[in-house]
């Protein structure tokens, strides 16, 4: 029986798993943990429910299966980027198995297991599809069906109907010894050998190109453009352009590579196909390769060939929108006064902030001309200012040393940059820093690090400035500069040694964002 929703079978005392609880569960099993995603109207599932109650007996002190429901526990979902409820399973092992196989037998269902299961058990994730017996030989020939179309030609169904055809007559001619069997035979032969050769040239003369694409924040509609143009002097038909995107950019109901069908491409013709791709994740994708597929011009064989056409699509992390942020309104009143007092005062006064003196040069104001030591060096001399940067402006802080869970330090990300677009928007003077990539300034460069950014085992001094510290270690391991407020994911602080914001998962980020600081008490 598959449980009833809410339900988490073989896991006592659990209604419902949030990550943290996941993990936790998996790293505190004996063994092995098979974890099933399932649905209540999944019809899969409930085929292959009694096979695992099957391995699970036969295995009884060696294997765990975990049932989740995939409809209630969408935050698991999510981060393991199910992209539909059939059954998924991520196997718990000492070595990373290539498949998981079920059939309708108990035998070859455990057998794989058996291979899988050394001792000791150390905890990690694999990720398997369940594949049911009869579909192996169908992904072989796929396989080979992919390889002989890549780098020659497949045939197409015209094609194959047309071959069998042939060997049926040739198979009537050698019986009957008809001469006009031989004939017809040889005439397809040789009609199969032009229709194999011909689909390769075809797609000679023909050039791809792409448009830049413009930065976006994962959700945000992602536009991606392709030029194809027809150089040669005759025209091209029924041509098939397939854009193999990361996968990373696929969004949850997308099943295939983007591709655009062209009838017609006449000579010298330029023809745009331009589709849209929500990316569900931050990051910074790259591939290099554009396809055209055809099957003209007798449309018996497939050819398809890759084109070197690199792109590059850079999605920002996602931005809350944030009416108030006490945190940074609090550290940044003072600071920004400071600024706009100092900045004052070097538009104006321009007096005791003189970094050095450098000889004049044309288009210099001469009021920054500094007469004194011009008439004792004989020349005019310039004042040159310092640039105020260190104690003036709020430092957002991402902590990336290698200690986060994977959903938490994604939520640390969108909090960096949802901070400090906040911070410019409120005119704070802002920067970000990280041991990863350091100092930071300017909208598009510190989105782009926090696109590509990952935790690390680099690391670095912390700043002078007072820090926004996002971490998910508490205490921190060094001292944060004195004003700094830390921002903490992962387990409470069970005493407060300085101003903190405790990050629940279970509630909105944004909300907590917009809340008050807890400072402790004097």
């Amino acid at each position: 029986m598959i449980p009833r929703q809410n339900e988490i079978t073989n896991v006592k005392g659990i209604q419902k798993l949030s990550l943290e609880g996941f993990q936790r569960q998996i790293r505190s099993a004996p063994g092995p943990v098979i974890v099933h995603f399932w649905a209540p109207w999944c019809g899969l599932c409930r085929l292959i429910d009694p096979l695992l109650d099957q391995l699970e007996q036969s295995l009884p002190q060696r294997l765990q299966i975990l049932r989740i429901n995939a409809d209630e526990n969408f935050a698991l979902s999510r981060h393991f980027q199910l992209q539909s409820y059939q059954p998924f399973f991520f196997l718990i092992a000492g070595n990373w198995c290539s498949g998981l196989i079920l059939s309708l037998s108990r035998g070859t269902c455990v057998k794989p297991f058996n291979n899988c299961l050394p001792t000791p058990f150390p905890a990690y994730c694999l990720l398997s599809r369940i594949a049911f017996k009869t579909n192996i030989p169908m992904t072989k020939l796929r396989r080979l069906n992919q390889f002989l179309e890549e780098r020659w030609v497949t045939p197409a169904y015209a094609g194959l109907l047309l071959l069998g055809m042939n060997l049926f007559l040739f198979a009537a001619a050698i019986n009957s010894m008809a001469g006009w069997l031989y004939v017809i035979t040889g005439i397809i032969v040789g009609l199969l050998l032009v229709a194999a050769i011909l689909p390769p040239r075809y797609l000679r003369g023909l050039v791809l190109e792409r448009a830049k694409a413009d930065p976006v924040h994962a959700g945000d509609r992602l536009r991606l453009t392709v030029f194809l143009t027809n150089v040669t002097q005759r025209p091209r038909h029924d041509l098939q352009v397939i854009d193999p995107v990361p996968r990373g950019l696929w969004s949850a109901t997308q099943r295939e590579f983007p591709q655009q069908a062209i009838e017609e491409l006449l000579p010298q013709q330029t023809v745009p196909w331009q589709y849209d791709l929500i990316p569900p994740r931050r990051g910074i994708y790259e591939w290099q390769q554009l396809c055209l597929r055809t099957a003209a011009p007798l449309g018996l064989f497939w050819c398809q060939r890759s084109f070197p056409v690199p792109q590059q699509v850079v999605v920002y992390p996602p931005v809350l929108q944030l009416q108030q942020c006490p945190l940074l309104d609090q550290l940044g009143q003072e600071i920004s006064q400071e600024w706009r007092d100092r900045q004052h005062h070097l538009h104006v006064a321009q007096e005791g902030i003189t970094r050095s003196l450098r000889p004049y040069r044309w288009g210099d104001p001469l009021r920054l001309v500094h007469w004194r030591t011009s008439a004792r060096y004989g020349e005019l001399r310039v004042r040159e200012f310092d640039t105020f940067s260190g104690g003036n402006a709020v430092t957002v802080a991402l902590d990336t040393r290698p200690h986060w869970s994977g959903e938490d330090f994604e939520q640390a990300v969108i909090a960096a940059a949802s901070l400090y677009l906040y911070s410019l928007q409120q005119q704070i003077p802002v920067q970000f820093w990280s041991p990863a990539t350091g100092m930071l300034h300017g909208q598009s460069t510190v989105l782009r690090a926090l696109a590509a950014i990952a935790p690390c085992e680099t690391y670095a001094e912390y700043p002078i400035d007072s820090l926004v510290w996002l971490t998910g270690q508490w205490p921190s391991p060094e001292p944060l500069p004195p004003g700094s407020v830390t921002v903490l994911w992962g387990e409470p602080p069970l005493r407060q040694q300085g101003a903190i914001l405790w990050i629940d998962r279970d509630r909105p980020l944004g909300i907590q964002l917009q809340t008050a600081i807890n400072y402790p008490l004097a």
